[in-house]
């Protein structure tokens, strides 16, 4: 059973604070430069670009699922992966949308949010703003991805700014199926002060806002074949064996 080296956090031109640099093709030229076979594409409430980039990937080696980085009410961020791009479209339309504040974006202030095609071209820009709060708890969008199928993940998990557990200061339930941190020594220092042996699945990623700052993978998947289905079995049966967080040896 081979390993994937895997980036489950992503993001597009698409979310405001990310560089405009972060466009389909170079995305994925970067990933397959630092060795990635799987990432995640993850911009704040929305799936928008994710066809694009798993467009972009096709005949490259790299696996894309498309995701999406909700902002809770308490203002947590849970990402949420999909099977699918169909899928990914109907959960912002139904679940992401209608909790959304309709308040427009300032490019000046938040920065541009760009909808890109698989050929790099920008094709238009989100007018709402996406960096907002939804109106919907964390258990909320945690209930909501499972009914969908989707695999939940508490992003930077211990970070001060939307932070699953620094921002709600325990374990909820129901909680997320995995949680993610900058580095391995993050996570193991989290695991112990939370108790989160066993709670679930632990994941390393970049959160990459800059093509510079996706790095080779810190999480490693053992995975019978590459496939949606494989992942989420991975990712949700909290073995180590299953899913490694590497050491940073450069």
């Amino acid at each position: 059973m081979p390993y994937f080296l895997c980036d489950l956090h992503i993001h597009t031109a698409l979310s405001a604070c990310a560089s405009d640099e972060m466009t389909p093709r170079r995305i994925v030229q970067r990933c397959r430069a630092t060795g990635l076979d799987v990432i995640a594409v993850c911009d704040h409430n929305t799936a928008s670009n994710a066809a694009s980039v798993v467009k972009a990937a096709e005949s490259t080696g790299l696996f894309v699922l498309p995701g999406i980085e909700a902002q809770t009410s308490e203002e947590v961020h849970i990402i949420v992966l999909f099977r699918d791009i169909a899928t990914s479209q109907q959960f912002e339309r139904e679940i992401i949308r209608p909790a959304l504040p309709p308040v427009p974006n300032r490019p000046e202030i938040f920065g541009r949010q760009l909808r890109v095609d698989e050929r790099d071209h920008v094709t238009g820009e989100e007018q709402v703003l996406l960096l907002n709060s939804l109106d919907l708890d964390t258990a909320g969008i945690v209930e909501a991805a499972r009914r969908f199928g989707a695999i939940s993940i508490a992003a930077h998990a211990s970070r001060p700014a939307h932070g699953y557990l620094y921002t709600l200061g325990m374990l909820a339930e129901p909680h997320p199926d995995c949680f993610e941190f900058r580095n391995k020594p993050d996570a193991l220092s989290a695991v112990k002060y939370w108790s989160l042996e066993g709670k679930g699945c632990i994941v390393v990623s970049s959160d990459a806002h800059s093509l510079d700052a996706i790095v080779p993978g810190r999480t490693a998947l053992r995975l019978d074949s590459l496939g949606f289905d494989e992942i989420a079995r991975a990712l949700r049966c909290r073995d180590s064996q299953r899913v490694m967080v590497l050491e940073v040896t450069a």
